[in-house]
């Protein structure tokens, strides 16, 4: 018994002659090759003597040992292991190790003696393959502060590097600069922490962190919303707001671009001192009296965060006396001489001049083509000419081939609501220009081919084909643009060319004869929109080979076919990389696919107690409107209405974000549900909660409703004619007719006929208007013409009897004109 128990005992010798430490890098599922290097192994073979017996083994990461079998020092074998796809298994070390057997004092005794070891380390590069990003608050407001964790899953080796950025409608630049502590990385973790405080308005987009390896790097976003006030509110007119006295004047408050603020929903309030206040971003004042004049309009906009800056706005009344002692407002014109069209070569400089008078100054606009152009296209100059304000405005502009068409020049006047407007129509002078230089066509063998070459040249171009023809055509489509068709037979040409040239130059466009073939592959393949279970695709589409060609997508096991270089891919695993690829098809086969790998999100965890926020929900029967009432959550939901249906439920519209709104059904009697559901994704939902009627009563029943009405109509009537007769006695009243020498001429109003047509002008001091028609105090004229001294126009004045301190003497003007 102990000779057979000293047979089995082996005596493992701790003796290690020498240890090295190689790395080995392999990338995640590549083939790899773990072996002894040719120095290692003259290092092995150098330790065997004549006489010994070894064996060598290699011990793996999981601890399993792989043994060759014993041999002498001139049979050496050295093991080598072959890793098909690397995974983070064969992550870890292997010792190779040569081991010497030998006995001890008789042949039942032995131990074996590690020689040598060496250690070969393979790393597997693994790049993050889950990066999660949770924020504090999805929204915060101005001031807050913002607490971002970056969590990093499945790396090899450790991730070593956090990016935080932000991309934004008005920044993107690192994140890291807004930090109020630095970004930390504790102990290499996969967890990285981003402070800041207090949050800026300019924090509001995309925030993303990038986490990466030597391996390569993954990266996860969310949606950052700031809310902030309005900076300011500005006020259309600015600064000074002129209304005729008796007229009505109009403002409009409005937030700039620039100042806005989030959200952009805004409630508008003016006001006039401490007494009068008004609501709505368009102020009307009706009526407008002196009392108004001096006083200052103050409009403030808010949103649910706060209140903006007030514009301030001040109101000048233009009265019997106005600017420069003028009564009245002159509609704008356009003077000088106008040219209907031009034609300026493409590269030279246009420039265009128009000029406009009025009272007060017009504004003047460029137009072309029905688009209004930028202001800081011209320049304006400003002036006078007396009694009217002018402005001239020039446009300038380096003409391309894009800026023909017609332009119109308007001077515009808001305050008097008119505008007058002078058109050129430019024509721009540039050589043939084709939209493509080469052009694919598809010919089946033994038939004709069609050619047409379209170009777009001013002047007129002439066409010819390089080889000859069987017929051929040219056709004016308008607008420049010339079609020369032809039609070929079908030879050995496979290269056809049409040539087009006038004044300005010349061009050639090819055309390339081919049999109808297989489409080409796409390209440009990119990933436009991933939730968790769908994915946006978009893509170029190439050549159709001569036949209308369709798309086909395959993503796993999800087939879409799509007539549009775009698709959307639904029904795929959440948080999964999906291998998705784009084929393109005709009658004639199917293109190579081009690949893209998308990766989905993961599904919401929401549970459903996290979705069950419904109270109560009615409807009225009169409005057919449907009312939610909903408790408070943090999870962003929307309304679902389902309606019974041949007994089965179906969805109602989508998912409605408010929580009023319209159904257009007749009853709801068991037959109307409707739930929350996840906005982000509407196909996870809370439980269902039936809809209860209300229906209102009405006050007044149906006969009472039509006598109010009947009685309205009547005494509408009654004030129609009523005004009607008060308009027909003041238009028959005589022209006032009083003697020069008389009383009654002293007591007589401040404005006298002169013109049998009735017609008045005011003469306070100053000669303003000539008017077509009765003229009343705080009226507008009908129609006027300006009365400015010329030859043609004579004054004739009378004194009327003497000049008392009770009594002044009237001097009264008449105006021939």
């Amino acid at each position: 018994m102990f000779v057979l128990l000293a047979t089995l005992l082996m005596l493992e010798g701790l003796l290690v002659v020498a240890e090295e430490t190689r790395t080995l890098r392999v990338p995640l599922n590549q083939s790899a090759s773990v072996e002894l290097s040719d120095e290692e192994k003259r290092l092995f073979s150098d330790g065997l003597t004549a006489t010994g017996e070894y064996q060598l083994t290699v011990l793996r990461p999981s601890g399993s040992e792989l043994s060759s079998p014993a041999f002498g020092p001139s049979s050496i074998s050295f093991p080598r292991l072959r890793i098909d796809a690397a995974t983070l298994v064969h992550d870890g070390e292997y010792r190779f190790r040569l081991i010497e057997t030998r006995l001890l004092g008789n042949d039942s005794l032995f131990e074996r003696v590690i020689l040598e070891e060496v250690v070969l380390r393979l790393v597997v590069l693994v790049p993050p393959q889950r990066v999660q990003l949770v924020l504090s608050s999805a929204e915060l407001g101005e001031g807050d502060e913002l607490r971002a964790v970056c969590r990093s899953m499945d790396a090899n080796p450790r991730p070593d590097a956090v990016a935080w950025t932000l991309r934004g409608s008005q920044l993107e630049r690192p994140l890291d600069e807004f930090a109020s502590m630095p970004v930390t990385w504790p102990n290499r973790s996969t967890e990285s922490v981003l402070h800041v405080a207090p949050v800026d308005r300019r924090l509001s987009g995309v925030v993303t962190c990038r986490v990466s390896n030597e391996a390569g790097s993954a990266e996860s976003s969310a949606t950052l919303r700031v809310l902030f006030p309005p900076r300011k509110a500005s006020v259309a007119p600015p600064a000074v707001l002129e209304v005729l006295e008796g007229a009505s004047g109009r403002a409009e408050c409005s937030v700039a671009p620039g100042d806005a603020g989030e959200p952009a929903q805004y409630t508008y309030t003016w006001s006039m001192g401490e007494e009068r206040h008004w609501t709505g971003r368009e102020l009307l004042l009706p009526s407008v009296d002196r009392s108004y004049g001096g006083k200052q309009l103050e409009c403030v906009a808010a949103n649910s965060v706060g209140r903006s800056q007030a514009a301030l706005v001040r109101v000048l009344v233009l009265g019997k006396r106005g600017r420069g002692g003028a009564t009245c407002a002159v509609p704008p014109q356009i003077t000088g001489s106008a040219v209907s069209q031009r034609e300026v070569d493409e590269g030279r400089l246009l420039e265009l001049t128009c000029r406009g008078e009025g009272v007060p100054r017009p504004d003047m606009q460029w137009w072309r083509n029905g688009a209004l152009l930028a202001d800081s296209l011209a320049t304006a100059t400003d002036g006078s000419n007396g009694y009217l304000e002018t402005r001239s405005s020039t446009l300038l502009l380096t003409v391309r081939r894009t800026d023909k068409g017609n332009y119109t020049c308007r001077a515009v006047s808001a305050r008097l609501r008119a505008d007058d407007s002078q058109h050129v129509t430019l024509r721009v002078l540039h050589r043939p220009v084709s939209r493509t230089e080469t052009v694919r066509v598809s010919v089946p063998r033994g038939q004709r081919a069609n050619l047409s070459c379209t170009v777009e040249a001013n002047p007129a171009p002439q066409l010819w084909w390089s080889v000859p023809v069987v017929a051929s055509s040219v056709l004016s489509l308008g607008h420049d643009v010339y079609v020369a068709t032809a039609l070929l037979e079908r030879t050995t040409e496979q290269r056809v060319s049409c040539q087009a040239k006038n004044s300005k130059g010349e061009t050639t466009v090819h055309f390339v004869l081919h049999e109808p073939s297989p489409p080409e592959p796409v390209s440009n393949v990119s990933v436009q929109g991933v939730s968790f279970d769908s994915a946006s695709l978009r893509w170029l589409p190439g050549y159709d080979g001569g036949e209308a060609q369709r798309f086909v997508v395959r993503c796993d096991h999800v087939l879409v076919n799509s007539s549009r270089p775009s698709a959307e891919v639904a029904s795929l695993p959440s948080d999964t990389d999906v291998a998705c690829s784009v084929f393109a098809a005709n009658p004639l086969g199917l293109s190579t696919g081009v690949s893209v790998r998308v990766r989905t999100l993961p599904r919401p965890g929401v549970s459903e107690r996290d979705l069950s926020v419904i109270r109560s929900a009615t409807f009225q029967a009169d409005s057919h409107t449907v009312s939610v009432e909903l408790a408070h959550s943090d999870v962003p939901v929307c309304i679902r209405v389902e309606r019974h249906r041949n007994a089965s439920w179906e969805a109602v519209g989508l998912c409605r974000g408010e929580s009023r709104f319209s159904v257009h059904v007749a009853s709801v009697a068991g037959e109307l549900r409707v739930s929350a559901c996840l906005r982000e994704a509407p196909s996870v939902c809370g439980p269902t909660v039936g809809v209860r009627e209300e229906r209102t009563s009405l006050a007044l029943s149906a006969e009472v409703v039509i006598g109010v009405c009947v009685s309205a109509g009547v005494l509408l009537a009654l004030l129609v004619v009523a005004v009607v007769c008060c308009r027909l006695r003041r238009r028959s009243k005589p022209p006032l007719s009083v003697a020069r020498d008389s009383p009654a001429f002293e007591r007589a109003p401040e404005r006298k006929a002169t013109s049998p047509s009735n017609g008045y002008v005011s003469i306070n001091g100053d000669l303003c208007w000539l008017a077509t028609g009765l003229v009343r105090p705080g009226e507008s004229p009908p129609s006027y013409a300006v009365a400015a001294v010329s030859p043609a126009v004579r004054f004739h004045d009378d004194e009327s009897g003497y000049s008392t301190p009770s009594k002044p003497k009237k001097i009264v003007y008449e105006v021939i004109v």
